[in-house]
């Protein structure tokens, strides 16, 4: 699923491969995504042009790619940006902070013609018809719809996740969050950010007589039972992978947590697929390299207990393969009888 142009989807990739890849050229870029060398010259002016404070882009004598960084977490930085002005993404926040109005009251608020978001509307609404949401037109007004306001709930919620990450919303505060935890608590940090997504945008005024209340949702999501062999399956995953990596003793509760979390939002969301961006797959490919072995054994059990508990392994994988490497103290045994710390 893309609800991004096509543009945009091409920059996200292009700056994903100059940072996870080294001696990449743009020939080579060219080839992977499947378009012109100029373009690719012309994409990456527009990254120095527009982000020179993060980034710093060349091309050597071997005509090679040089991307440098002024410190980390820029690249993230971008690709929130570009998502951030992508007309698409801007259009559906409007329909959810002004919602009931004509298309020439959105054209004028995102300074483009009605024409142009009718076409962004045909293609929303191809992308939004799997995920059981609809933009309705009642009498010239637009507004998002679904027969199911868990779902509207869950697509927002889940855009707010892989757009800010850990990070508080623009429209939340740091008092919003205080409240909210005050009252309630998850173990794990990413599930209580993602029930605090779920809070706050029941709490929004335009939306709190129309969806679900968050004590109905919370009611619903706490009674969402886990596999009966769960326990089982964690076990032996540990088994199986403890000549290779080494956890520490908290590790086998974080984990069931980090399971239970993910097993309870796969079957919550209708359609297994991110929206605008894999924030975890970098994670993944960055530990890949640096542990070719160990990340090819663990991957392999991994992937069998995904499987064992039937989960989408393509969902969720590098989500869950992230989390337990960083909420899990864990060492990698290597030649020498050294260790690796994680």
């Amino acid at each position: 699923m893309a609800i991004t142009n096509k543009k945009e989807q091409r920059l996200i990739s292009l700056l994903t491969f100059l940072n996870n890849e080294k001696n990449l050229t743009v020939s080579t870029l060219s080839a992977l995504l499947s378009c012109s060398k100029s373009t690719i010259l012309n994409d990456l002016n527009f990254f120095s042009k527009n982000w020179a404070d993060l980034i710093t882009i060349s091309i050597n004598k071997e005509h090679i790619i040089e991307m440098e960084s002024t410190s980390n977490g820029n690249t993230n930085k971008i690709i929130r940006d570009i998502i951030v002005n992508s007309l698409e993404i801007q259009f559906i926040r409007c329909l959810f902070l002004f919602p009931n109005q004509n298309i020439y009251f959105y054209s004028e608020k995102l300074y483009t013609s009605s024409a142009t978001l009718y076409r962004i509307i045909k293609h929303l609404k191809s992308d939004f018809k799997e995920l059981g949401i609809n933009i309705e037109n009642h009498n010239k007004a637009y507004q998002l719809k679904s027969e199911n306001n868990t779902n509207l709930l869950l697509f927002l919620s889940k855009g707010l996740e892989e757009f800010y990450g850990l990070e508080i919303p623009i429209r939340s505060s740091q008092e919003e969050f205080d409240l909210f935890s005050s009252s309630y608590f998850y173990p794990l940090d990413e599930e209580h950010y993602f029930m605090y997504l779920i809070w706050g945008i029941i709490q929004h005024n335009n939306l709190k007589n129309t969806m679900i209340d968050f004590k109905s949702f919370k009611a619903m999501y706490d009674t969402l039972e886990a596999p009966l062999d769960l326990d089982n399956q964690i076990d032996l995953f540990f088994q199986k992978t403890k000549n290779t990596f080494s956890f520490s003793l908290d590790a086998r509760d974080k984990f069931k947590n980090i399971l239970l979390f993910c097993l309870k939002k796969e079957y919550l969301l209708p359609v297994h697929k991110y929206l605008f961006i894999n924030r975890h797959q970098s994670f993944v490919e960055n530990f890949a390299k640096l542990h070719t072995l160990p990340f090819s054994r663990l991957k392999q059990e991994l992937e069998h207990l995904l499987k064992q508990l039937e989960m989408n392994i393509d969902f969720s994988f590098n989500y869950i393969f992230y989390l337990l490497f960083t909420h899990c103290q864990c060492k990698i045994e290597s030649s020498g009888n050294k260790h690796i710390y994680i």
